[in-house]
């Protein structure tokens, strides 16, 4: 005997906070580059620029020195950007497959290239499958550095991290951050209808938010068209 279909507003019901919780795990997955960006770009550009605030000279030197700061930032951001890239990829993309999996029935399977072993070689030396080092630690260290910079689906797994901090966190954020400014305008006297408007257009919008996910992670959390044949290509290259 089947069971009797649960009403729309039940459904509904279970459903917000269901939303909600999704909203919460993909903004935390999708939030770390962008994070560490912008906490970047203001600690530096406060420093940066402070060293010209007091300048006094003609205004094509502050400029030059403005032109200097600003890029000295923009690489501070980049250096940060990649060195998120390099630690967190993987684990992060690792993540958002499995989430995918359990929310969705998505099976999406990442290529990753295993890390070379280390041998010591009759000179003393250590091999690394790249390069030759005094100490063990030196060649597993650069082991492990060589194939997340080679690895084409490390690669992939970089675009999947700035795809979703444009789509993803945006989208996935929304019914928090509308709801947390709705519960701010309610409580601020002379606002409270707009405040009631923001939590309704969250409430409304949580259920959904999240499936922002189901386009894009089977086409950017996947492995690369063409990866394989790049990686027979670098083992074979490695092997020569």
């Amino acid at each position: 005997m089947s069971l009797p279909a649960t009403p729309g507003p039940q459904r509904w019901a279970r459903a917000i906070p269901l939303g909600f919780s999704r909203s919460v795990v993909l903004t935390g997955l999708t939030a770390v580059m962008p994070a560490v960006g912008v906490a970047v770009g203001l600690g530096g550009s406060q420093f940066a620029l402070s060293w010209s605030a007091r300048l006094t000279a003609p205004l094509v030197v502050r400029a030059l020195a403005t032109a200097g700061e600003v890029s000295m930032v923009v690489m501070w951001i980049v250096v940060a950007v990649w060195i998120v890239v390099l630690l967190a990829a993987r684990p992060l993309s690792q993540a958002a497959r499995l989430v995918a999996e359990r929310w969705m029935g998505a099976r999406i399977e990442g290529r990753y290239r295993p890390v070379p072993p280390v041998t010591r070689m009759a000179t003393g030396y250590w091999w690394n499958g790249y390069e030759y080092h005094q100490s063990e630690r030196d060649a597993r260290r650069q082991a492990w550095l060589r194939t997340r910079r080679r690895a084409p689906q490390v690669r992939r797994d970089a675009l999947w991290l700035l795809v979703a901090a444009v789509t993803v966190l945006p989208v996935a954020a929304l019914p928090l951050l509308a709801l947390a400014g709705g519960a701010y305008a309610a409580l601020t006297p002379g606002l409270l209808g707009y405040g009631v408007a923001m939590i309704i257009a969250s409430l409304v919008i949580a259920p959904f938010a999240w499936t922002i996910l189901r386009p894009l992670a089977p086409r950017f959390l996947g492995p690369a068209p063409g990866q394989r044949i790049e990686e027979l290509g670098s083992i074979r290259a490695d092997l020569t």
